[in-house]
């Protein structure tokens, strides 16, 4: 039996057979369409980004720099398969990230890493909090949500922690919530410099006191008779006064006669606002194998269920952002989209077949390649999200090309033979080459598109868009040569019908146009030509980005303000910032607010309303009215929105600001560009001058430098002869003024079934002033109490932003910002701007890490055309047995790139991540024509 007959003859031979396995993946995919797990994207991607924090409080950036940075990175080193290392040490701590080579085992790195921060944290000595580390792509949060209050935030802080994220935490399939935004009430132990000094005892001395109580300890076990006891020595502290009532010597001095003792909020050094009124966040996290969809419902279930309750009255939660509600509308997409390219692709078929049970036998390779498709997605472990959906929309239209070719090849064959089982066999046959290299050759272009090698995160994704496509089309293929003939075979569907003379005209002309190219050969070359030279039009001219916006609704405003600023001068200031926004609710179609800042830092995020649901046509009709003048919408769009609050930013002198992603806080419209080298202020100088050669750009509006503004700060400097003198050790002086300045951590208080954070340290009234601090006592060997203005000096000086380190070296960003789409003519004039310029032994530039993702891209890109057109070539040559004939068959290639490129450019699109894959695509696609 040939292979071209072996499927149509077996549809025929067992129909028996053939309808039992149609029915076994029908009912399969209906199965699997029910229980496949839904997401926003897909899991299973081991991300090459690692991070970790390591906390120093009251330090600067020089130092934590020399006593962390370095020699962490030193140990980092080691860690096989690093690309990336970079550190950016600040006054409180210090930040690693680290990307890793493609193709390195991430798991062995991340282990590798824990061991190497274990080696460092010896190797360092110090007294460092637990390190904080972060695998990207690991717990990801779904659903974020605001809480507005007007009460005490203390209070709502409590409220939300046990009515909100606790019973959340609870649902099955969440793995954490994350909460921030106010503080709970703490105990706070202010302690009173006149007093101190007064009774003549020192600070240090108060904390260590202190830190020898509040313990529960076990102290064994004792035998009273048969019975055997276990012995617990509890001095946990209960109420306030029983700790305001602690001895601290023996001549009756008790804690309160020095300190206060209460229970308020912390002091407050940041805020966060939810729709202008102080408020908090909360994110969940689901687990890996968990559902995305059931978890966002089973959290609206629980969310609506607590505002019911009295105690929450006076909270209001705001859904800021769902993932499952994201999900649902992608879902209602693709069914929309399927219904109506059904329909759409029912009616073309039927205007050109005529036969309304012949249309109806061909749409059915829609709704069958979708089922198999689910059931082939559920049976890998994958779930539906947006990218496997994009997969499955791009198939929809391609699904029934199979049937068609085959049915008209049947319907050709009935006209020469009476019997309908011989004509369907022979029809099928016939054409059965031709619709598997069809199918195939669309089916390999997504091989490069999977294998790529050099980029992870691609070739993943391209996996996930690709196999739905792939199992769509040999679905369809498997429908048109096995299930086709049969049903043809059985139903009445061949009879005579008048051609359309609609039809018959446009087959006229084009068999005229045909024969005068065929006698005009050259001319005909000639003409195509100069048709193609005209690609260069559209290259020039359609803009190349990145990965395009996404379907982000939110965007930031950050916001840096000179070191000079209070804290108050900060709320005032995004109090303006956030009143502005709320006078443009309406027009923005805004959602919801939100706002948090330091004294020195602090963005705003906004949050629009989702556009109005319309179907398809609903927004091509608003399109049409609203381009001939007839329909203005009342609210502006995201683009729109960003455009006029860039326009109407106040100007604030020191103030910097900036809009950027809500998702990653990075700029958009903005090139970033990197000066690298050891001393920072060679740095400063040699960005300075790249920024003066860059203001002759036309297309930059403006150029900044990615430079944090230092704090002020005292250096203690101290006398050793002095400290010799009194008989004062550095480790106590040292102590002394972080215990009076930063505070003591004290075993928690457990009251009301509360347990509270102990704080002690100075009163703020103490802490302000410089001769107050100079008056502070340090106990020396003697038992005499010193005071530090006697064994210190004090200098002032602004101390060094973030010191920010790439590879072993410290760089410094200009942020370019343009208003141009063209990346690739600016980043050509830049790269001229730079190599000009002379840098020093030990110096130089590169652009930032999101030049080299999008030249990686690119790079994948053309190697997944060349790949694709290779796979093409060769899988026709071995199918047709020729050279010249996939040759000529590729010739069509060019003239569909020629299409695309003039596509882009008429609809004002760009050349992004999206259109580069629909490229690669295209390569199988149009040779199906040919």
């Amino acid at each position: 039996m040939k292979l071209d007959r072996l499927l149509p003859e077996l549809s025929l031979r067992r129909p028996i057979t053939v309808l039992m396995i149609f029915i076994a993946m029908l009912v399969t995919g209906m199965v699997a369409l029910q229980r496949v797990p839904l997401e926003m994207m897909p899991s299973g991607f081991k991300s090459p980004w690692m991070g970790f924090w390591v906390p120093y409080p009251n330090s600067t950036p020089e130092e934590i720099e020399e006593l962390i940075a370095r020699p962490f990175e030193e140990q980092l080193r080691t860690v096989a398969g690093i690309e990336y290392l970079e550190s950016y040490s600040q006054s409180h701590g210090v930040w690693f990230f680290i990307q890793l080579r493609n193709g390195v085992n991430t798991d062995l790195a991340w282990n590798q890493l824990r061991d190497r921060l274990d080696r460092a944290l010896i190797e360092v000595d110090l007294d460092i909090e637990k390190v904080r580390l972060r695998r990207m792509g690991m717990g990801e949060s779904i659903f974020f949500m605001g809480v507005s209050t007007e009460m005490e935030l203390s209070e709502a802080h409590w409220l939300a922690d046990e009515l909100l994220r606790k019973p959340l935490e609870q649902i099955d399939g969440v793995a954490k919530v994350d909460f921030w935004g106010g503080d709970a009430q703490e105990l706070l132990i202010d302690l009173d410099l006149e007093s101190l000094g007064r009774h003549r005892i020192g600070a240090r001395e108060v904390v260590m006191r202190l830190q020898q109580e509040n313990f529960a300890l076990g102290n064994g076990e004792i035998t009273e008779g048969s019975r055997r006891l276990t012995v617990r020595s509890d001095a946990i502290w209960r109420t306030v006064e029983e700790v305001a009532d602690i001895p601290l010597r023996q001549d009756g001095l008790r804690l309160r006669d020095v300190a206060h003792v209460h229970i308020d909020a912390p002091e407050k050094t940041w805020t966060m606002r939810v729709d202008g009124n102080q408020g908090l966040m909360l994110s969940v996290a689901k687990e890996s194998t968990a559902n995305t969809e059931h978890i966002c419902r089973d959290v609206d279930a629980l969310l609506n269920k607590a505002m019911k309750d009295p105690r929450l009255e006076g909270l209001k939660v705001s859904k800021l952002f769902s993932q499952g509600d994201f999900i649902r509308e992608s879902i209602d997409n693709l069914k929309e989209s399927a219904i109506w390219g059904g329909i759409f692709s029912t009616l073309v078929i039927f205007f050109f077949m005529r036969r309304w049970r012949m249309t109806f036998l061909i749409t059915a390779a829609i709704p069958f390649s979708i089922f198999v498709t689910v059931m082939v997605i559920y049976f890998a472990g994958w779930s539906l999200n947006i990218i496997t959906m994009m997969g499955l929309m791009l198939s929809v239209g391609m699904v029934v090309d199979n049937a068609i070719v085959v049915m008209e090849s049947i319907q050709s064959q009935r006209e020469h033979s009476s019997d309908p089982a011989t004509a369907s066999i022979e029809g099928a046959a016939e054409v059965s080459l031709a619709v598997t290299v069809a199918t195939l050759t669309t089916v390999v272009v997504f091989l490069p598109l999977m294998l790529i090698s050099n980029n992870a995160g691609f070739s993943f994704y391209m996996t996930r868009i690709g196999m739905p496509v792939v199992s769509s089309l040999l679905a369809s293929l498997l429908v048109a040569l096995l299930f086709l003939p049969q049903l043809v075979s059985r139903a009445r569907l061949f009879h005579e019908i008048k051609e359309s003379r609609l039809i018959s005209w446009s087959n006229r002309k084009v068999v005229a146009l045909l024969d005068r190219c065929l006698r005009h050969r050259f001319d005909t070359g000639l003409v195509l030509l100069l048709i193609f030279a005209l690609i260069a039009i559209p290259q020039k001219l359609v803009p190349s980005s990145g990965e395009g916006d996404g379907n982000v609704n939110n965007f930031e405003l950050n916001v840096q303000m000179p070191v000079s600023y209070s804290f108050e001068d900060a709320d005032a200031l995004f109090k303006r910032l956030e009143a502005r926004f709320e006078e443009q609710r309406e027009h923005y179609n805004i959602k919801t607010v939100t706002a948090r800042h330091s004294n020195t830092w602090g963005n705003i995020e906004v949050f629009l309303n989702s556009d109005v649901q319309r179907s398809w046509y609903g927004h091509a009709a608003y399109s049409l009215l609203e381009t001939v003048g007839l329909y203005k919408r009342g609210t502006l769009n995201r683009e729109e929105v960003i455009e006029d609050v860039k326009k109407n930013l106040p100007t604030v002198p020191g103030v910097e600001m900036n809009i950027g992603w809500g998702n990653d806080g990075q700029d958009e419209n903005a090139i970033t560009l990197s000066i690298n080298g050891q001393d920072t202020n060679m740095l400063r100088s040699l960005a300075d001058e790249a920024r003066r050669r860059m203001e002759g750009l036309p297309q930059i509006v403006s150029t900044e430098l990615d430079v944090d503004q230092g704090d002020q700060e005292l250096r203690l400097v101290t006398d050793r002869q002095a400290m010799d003198r009194s008989g004062v050790s550095a480790s106590a002086l040292a102590g002394t003024v972080r215990y009076a300045l930063s505070g003591a951590q004290l075993p928690d208080l457990r009251q009301g079934g509360r347990e509270l954070d102990a704080v002690v340290r100075l009163e703020e009234g103490d802490r302000d002033q410089l001769s107050k601090l100079k008056n502070l006592t340090v106990g020396s060997l003697n038992g005499r109490q010193v005071p530090m203005g006697e064994l210190m000096d004090v200098e002032h000086r602004t101390a060094m932003g973030t010191i920010r380190r790439s590879q072993g070296k410290s760089f410094m960003r200009i942020k370019i910002a343009t208003d141009s789409k063209d990346n690739d003519a600016l980043t050509q004039s830049i790269r001229s701007i730079m190599e000009g310029m002379n840098f020093p032994p030990g110096y130089d530039w590169s652009f930032g890490r999101f030049a080299d993702r999008l030249q990686e891209q690119q790079n994948s890109q053309q190697l997944a055309m060349i790949l694709a057109l290779c796979f093409v070539f060769l899988l026709m040559g071995v199918l047709f047995e020729s050279f010249m004939l996939p040759l000529t068959i590729l010739a069509s290639i060019p003239f569909a790139i020629w299409g695309a490129q003039w596509a882009l450019l008429i609809t004002g699109s760009s050349f992004d991540l999206m259109a580069g894959i629909g490229m690669v695509i295209l390569v199988g696609i149009v040779v199906n024509n040919a």
